[in-house]
């Protein structure tokens, strides 16, 4: 059984927590909440916050290794997602909700290999029906490794709210027998430097949807996973696993983000010939609906729409199974020649 197949754990905050404000959410949450689905899958979790900032964690765990050997942009996403919303609800009354609208992210440097990412997310803006938050993510060397900046759109209150216990009873949270699965000995492969500079990158990518080369370790632990490629585009799957769920009890925001990231990374990859490298630089997604953790596949395909000596940009959208559009995202990437 794969992890994203394996029981969820975790929980959701009881329904009446909705009637508390923001600030009193996060102060609630540890006393009062399971700890939700995705912190157990990839160890991200709200710390610490004050007024119009707030910080997030997430460890860098060799399961979100692509098989270039790099966290791509698209995990970096997760964490700087939570950040956004940590930001904004701090700002928020009883009885409002909010969610990702759109969300930017540029990649500064290759984040360090290991200790935890940490997202600084900071309120540039709120109004009744939107907010506009910041983010820098940093890693264990304290070295900036990215930035950006999110909109969200603010949920009318709910008329009627459900009253609050009293007293506020704490819960007990579960222990489990085994290691969380962002704990774990990773599965999958990087794949060698022999495999790059032997095969170009449209016939990498078409033999890992053959099964001819192994998957690495993100695509073990999420379910992503090229199944089709062409020059100039490329198709990648992803289940819509319980694991990933916030909260609100949806799928949150980074993994759209991230399926969204390695079909724009991939369509690039279909220009590169033997021995030459690119590294994306951004990525913007728009969230057009939301994602529901039904276990059905996510479809991301990316298009290149421009390929130039050093840049390259892409267009990708992503639907549900249902052919829906879930998300819209851009990116570029730098081109840089092959080594010697």
């Amino acid at each position: 059984m794969e992890i994203w197949e394996e029981p969820v754990r975790g929980g959701y905050p009881p329904p009446w927590t909705v009637a508390l404000t923001g600030p009193d959410r996060f102060e609630r949450f540890a006393e009062v909440s399971p700890y939700p689905p995705i912190g157990h899958f990839v160890g991200v979790r709200p710390i610490e916050r004050d007024g119009s900032w707030a910080t997030a964690l997430m460890p860098v765990s060799p399961w979100l290794v692509s098989p270039q050997g790099r966290v791509p942009l698209g995990a970096l996403a997760i964490v700087a997602d939570l950040a956004f919303g940590m930001a904004l609800g701090e700002q928020l009354p009883a009885g409002v909700g909010f969610t990702t609208a759109e969300l930017s992210l540029t990649r500064v440097r290759e984040p360090a290999l290991h200790g935890e990412l940490e997202a600084r997310g900071t309120l540039i803006h709120s109004s009744p029906q939107m907010g506009l938050t910041g983010v820098q993510v940093f890693d264990a060397d304290r070295q900036l490794v990215a930035a950006g900046t999110s909109r969200l759109s603010i949920f009318p209150p709910f008329p009627d709210l459900p009253p609050i216990p009293d007293p506020i009873v704490p819960i007990e949270r579960p222990t489990y027998d085994t290691p969380d699965p962002w704990e774990r000995q990773p599965a999958g492969d990087v794949l060698d430097p022999e495999v790059w500079s032997s095969l170009s990158g449209l016939e990498v990518l078409q033999a890992q949807a053959k099964g001819d080369l192994p998957r690495p370790p993100i695509g073990r632990l999420t379910g992503l996973w090229v199944t089709d490629a062409v020059e100039g585009s490329a198709t990648l799957t992803m289940p819509t696993s319980g694991w990933m769920t916030t909260p609100a009890m949806t799928v949150q925001g980074g993994f759209t983000a991230m399926i969204a990231d390695a079909a724009l990374a991939c369509a690039i990859q279909t220009h590169m010939e033997r021995g030459d490298s690119f590294r994306p630089i951004d990525v913007k997604v728009n969230y057009l609906r939301p994602v529901f953790p039904d276990g059905r596949r996510l479809t991301a395909v990316g298009t290149v729409t421009h390929r130039g000596r050093s840049l390259a940009i892409a267009h990708a959208t992503v639907t549900n199974a249902d052919g829906k559009p879930v998300a819209v995202a851009t990116g570029s990437a730098v081109l840089e020649a092959p080594s010697a």
